[in-house]
């Protein structure tokens, strides 16, 4: 079939010319869900040498979900799109949420939905609260505006007020050798006063700086990102049993594991993995939450000239309305100094100021100006990533199914998996 055919040669050293198949396969035939999926999957392997491809991506997967619009898989690559720090004008939670609920709505026996959903929550829960208190908005505000498409999802407990992993809880951060400390006491139902003194306005803008750069540090969060909450996961994901994914399959240690010992063995892995590149997700939390930002203020600023009554404004509308106004000022003078160019971003992402690769020297270090695709970057002395390491939400396996020098045996093992009890 024409899908299998795409997954034979997915991954054969020349990217281009297995891309040329499969997108013939693909206008051949009906579409099929494996073969938009693997479509997709191949696209963003050519990321990593041609930032501009990104486009091609995004035309494949349009494309796919308007052929086949109740395929789990595809909106599982879908989110993947989201969840990579590395494209920052694609990173967006509450779209990879949705998705990921399309995901398990159309096909829950899809395994690789879930491993995402476990990415997306500990991004969500111990990640995002600290960007946001760097910001200083609340946690609730975003949440409700964002996060609560999926009433199923773990993250959604946060506003029920379930969940009391923020309680009573100060992260140390640092940045250029600086110790800082974030309370994060409760910080759902904390309503901020953000008319801060102009000096606390520089060190917001000191932090955003330090985030940008990838030298913001947040301290050990191992232990939170163990102890991510996802009790409505496991049970959703029990419920469906999957059986199939190439992330599933990489988490699964025998063949006959349950799924709640492969869920278990995904959040060991993705534990040690996020430590590694929490820095380059709260740089794209940082931009994909100035782009919400930005958004609000448009609207609301419409609203406003539209209202010819000022009092159908509300206080509370108004008050935001001013911090948030802060808030872009800082963010706009801070990355002005770093050589990012939000405007570019923030109010087009498709514009050439978005997708730009100029870079720029600094002292010890090479910053990228204007940048919504970056396709390697180093962080803490050698520890590099590149693009294709988010492709899904396992690093190690996608740095070994993008290997030039992975057998057939092994490519298929880590396409297909095998579900045979002795191997």
């Amino acid at each position: 079939s024409p899908a299998d055919t795409v997954s034979r040669v997915l991954f054969q050293p020349d990217n281009d010319i297995s891309l040329d198949a499969t997108e013939t396969s693909s206008s051949s035939h009906q579409i099929s869900s494996n073969s938009s999926a693997t479509t997709t999957t191949l696209r963003k392997s050519v990321d990593n040498h041609n930032p501009n491809s990104i486009l091609q991506k995004d035309k494949i997967i349009r494309r796919a979900i308007t052929e086949v619009p109740k395929s789990g898989e595809v909106w599982c690559e879908k989110c993947r799109c989201h969840l990579n720090p590395l494209s920052t004008h694609q990173f967006d939670l509450r779209q990879a949420q949705r998705s990921l609920c399309f995901a398990i709505q159309f096909t829950p026996q899809y395994g690789d939905t879930f491993i995402e959903c476990i990415r997306l929550e500990m991004i969500s829960q111990v990640l995002l609260p600290r960007v946001l208190e760097i910001l200083g908005i609340p946690l609730s505000r975003f949440l409700k505006e964002n996060l609560q498409e999926d009433s199923e999802s773990d993250i959604a407990n946060l506003l029920e007020g379930n969940n009391n992993r923020f309680k009573n809880e100060r992260v140390n951060a640092s940045f250029d050798g600086t110790r800082d400390s974030c309370d994060l006491t409760n910080p759902v139902v904390t309503v901020h006063d953000d008319s801060r003194t102009p000096f606390e306005r520089q060190i917001r803008r000191q932090k955003m700086i330090a985030i940008e750069r990838m030298q913001y540090d947040f301290g050990d969060l191992v232990a939170n990102f163990k102890s991510v909450s996802i009790a409505k996961l496991n049970r959703r994901c029990v419920n469906a049993d999957p059986n199939y994914g190439s992330a599933w399959f990489h988490c699964r240690i025998q063949p006959y594991d349950i799924p709640s010992y492969i869920i278990k063995n995904a959040i060991n892995i993705l534990v040690h993995e996020m430590v590694d590149t929490q820095k380059i997700y709260s740089r794209a939390l940082l931009h994909s939450v100035m782009r919400w930002i930005s958004a609000k203020q448009s609207n609301h600023s419409s609203s406003v000239t539209a209202t010819t009554n000022s009092s159908a404004v509300s206080s509370k509308d108004s008050t935001n309305a001013s911090n948030d106004d802060d808030l872009l000022m800082d963010y706009s003078i801070s990355m002005s100094q770093v050589g990012y160019i939000p405007a570019g971003v923030l109010s087009n992402p498709s514009s050439s100021s978005g997708t730009s690769s100029t870079l720029t020297s600094a002292p010890d270090e090479v910053s990228l100006l204007g940048t919504a695709i970056i396709p390697m970057v180093d962080v803490d002395e050698g520890n590099i990533f590149v693009i294709t390491d988010f492709v899904t939400g396992v690093i190690e396996m996608n740095r070994a199914i993008f290997s030039s020098h992975l057998s057939e045996d092994m490519r298929r093992k880590s396409l297909f998996g095998s579900d045979q009890i002795i191997s």
